[in-house]
């Protein structure tokens, strides 16, 4: 007599178990913190958030806007005749910058103090970024002890990370 008992599992039964094991493993290692420096991580995420900024208003065709300060960051979108700043949008909320560095900023060449505004005056934001592909050229420099970034926007879109050997 022949038994048709089969024992032991099938390959697509071994090979689900396995996508599921490496799903549950990339997840945890995206969760895990990075090993970079506080700063590092800071001016790259300013980065890929500027350079998200000028695909956007490429795409959607309408012009986005940056305002940068020694507190932090905040987009603008351009709408009914005035900017109105993203405020609790997913991609483009306002952060604050993090740690005890220093932040500097250049538009055009010229480096940015305090911007005296008028209450009366429409709100204009740091950098525009034109849904031509065009912004303003811009320098934001991250500073902390001998470690420094520099975050510029070359005007064309294109926006870049610079360490400090490198400026």
């Amino acid at each position: 007599m022949h038994s048709d008992n089969k024992r032991g599992f099938t390959l697509i039964e071994i090979l689900v178990v396995l996508v599921i094991m490496g799903l549950l493993a990339s997840t945890v290692v995206l969760r895990m913190p990075g090993g970079e420096a506080p700063l590092t991580e800071q001016a790259h995420r300013f980065a890929a958030r500027a350079t998200m900024a000028a695909q956007e208003s490429v795409v959607t065709g309408m012009p986005m806007g940056l305002s940068v300060s020694g507190e932090g960051y905040a987009f603008y979108r351009f709408r009914g005749g005035e900017w109105v700043e993203l405020k609790g949008d997913r991609y483009f909320g306002p952060e604050t910058w993090s740690g005890g560095g220093v932040v500097s900023v250049q538009r055009d060449g010229n480096r940015l103090g305090r911007v005296e505004t008028d209450e009366k005056a429409p709100y204009k934001p740091t950098v525009l970024f034109e849904s031509t592909g065009f912004s303003t050229p811009f320098t934001v420099s991250f500073t902390e002890g001998s470690e420094q970034y520099a975050v510029s926007g070359n005007g064309r879109g294109d926006v870049l990370v610079q360490v400090h050997g490198e400026l």
